[in-house]
């Protein structure tokens, strides 16, 4: 039977999409720094985990599995083509590019949230029209900044190294990107964020974090994170009023 047709599979053999993939990646991490002065190296290790993340929970994941299509393909792929599982996941990996970019944007200072909403515009439709794309962008500010009062701060640490000795205390030298409620309270009332450890795993850096469905807590710190809040409420009550603050007597 004489051969009509050869069939070439492009993924990494005409087509290089891990490279190229990559290289998007990269790109759209260095514009961010240009023009919103975000991290290069902490947008690129958010964007690939979380693109992960959501890549593995998708309902399209095992069709992606199947014909070999990697998260991060799905972050720039158009998925031409009218079948049902073609249709599927483009339109899945529309929310998807949302979703991983929504969750990296992230700041540590007010200052920087204020110019994030006056650049984030010209960022997504910059790279839209880089890819012949049109895009229209409502920005949400979301949660605030969880910023220490540096009064407040001492007195935690104080009162931690004072009840439980100088070697229970570890100061956080880089600050965490994660969202928190308690930025709320901060922006109302002099305030301070405190971590309590409750990871039994030895290496914790490498530990899944607290809002993984495999993270593991050490129940015995409990009664010491009650000792904490009891003896910090204590010293509070025992000590003279600030300006513009009232204590119970």
């Amino acid at each position: 039977m004489p051969i009509r047709a050869i069939l070439f599979d492009l993924d990494d053999t005409l087509i290089v999409d891990e490279a190229v993939s990559r290289a998007a990646l990269e790109a759209t991490a260095q514009h961010a720094f240009t023009t919103l002065g975000a991290s290069r190296e902490t947008f690129l290790r958010d964007a690939r985990e979380h693109a992960k993340r959501l890549h593995a929970q998708a309902p399209v994941y095992p069709y992606c599995r199947r014909i070999g299509i990697s998260a991060f393909e799905c972050l720039w792929g158009k998925f031409l083509g009218n079948t049902a599982d073609l249709t599927a996941l483009r339109e899945w990996a529309q929310k998807y590019r949302v979703q991983v970019f929504e969750a990296t944007l992230r700041s540590l200072s007010e200052q920087a949230r204020a110019e994030m909403a006056e650049k984030i515009e010209l960022l997504a439709t910059s790279l839209a029209e880089a890819h012949g794309l049109t895009a229209e962008v409502e920005y949400l500010p979301g949660y605030p900044v969880t910023v220490n009062d540096e009064d407040e701060y001492a007195f935690a640490k104080d009162t931690i190294v004072d009840v439980f000795g100088p070697d229970r205390y570890v100061h956080q030298r880089n600050p965490e990107m994660g969202s928190e409620d308690f930025a709320f309270v901060g922006q109302e009332v002099p305030s301070a964020y405190v971590n309590l450890s409750a990871c039994p795993a030895a290496d914790f850096a490498s530990a899944p974090d607290n809002h993984s469905p495999r993270a593991d807590f050490d129940d015995s710190v409990v009664p010491d994170g009650a000792a904490l809040l009891a003896e910090l409420a204590l010293r509070r009550l025992r000590q003279p009023a600030a300006p513009g603050r009232t204590t119970n007597p």
